[in-house]
């Protein structure tokens, strides 16, 4: 008998010629995964930081009681009370970036 050999044809030409060219273009699966990885840790460093930077540093107190070495020496640098009572807007911050974080996340699984 004959023996026929059947290709599947690819339905988006365009979208596969894409992912061959980024997996040439990224140097190949490992340096694709361990930049995912490494995005996606600077993306949660940077959401820590600068929630840390927003809620925990005393900036009242940096900015408008420190106006030379003497008083900035009295100066408490860290709030006593931070993230016991968040602001709005470091809620929003949060949400609105941690949802970011996730699709990222899910991008890196898709």
């Amino acid at each position: 008998g004959s023996h026929r050999e059947q290709w599947e044809a690819i339905s988006d030409l365009d979208s596969f010629f894409k992912r061959v060219y980024n997996y040439f273009d990224e140097r190949g699966l490992r340096c694709i995964l361990a930049g995912r990885l490494i995005s996606l840790g600077m993306l949660a460093f940077t959401i820590a930081l600068s929630a840390y930077l927003a809620e925990a540093v005393n900036w009242d107190g940096l900015v408008n009681e420190c106006v030379d070495e003497s008083t900035c020496a009295g100066v408490k640098l860290l709030r006593d009370d931070s993230f016991r009572s968040p602001s709005p807007f470091l809620v929003l911050f949060l949400l609105v970036f941690s949802v970011y974080w996730l699709w990222m996340l899910l991008h890196f699984f898709w």
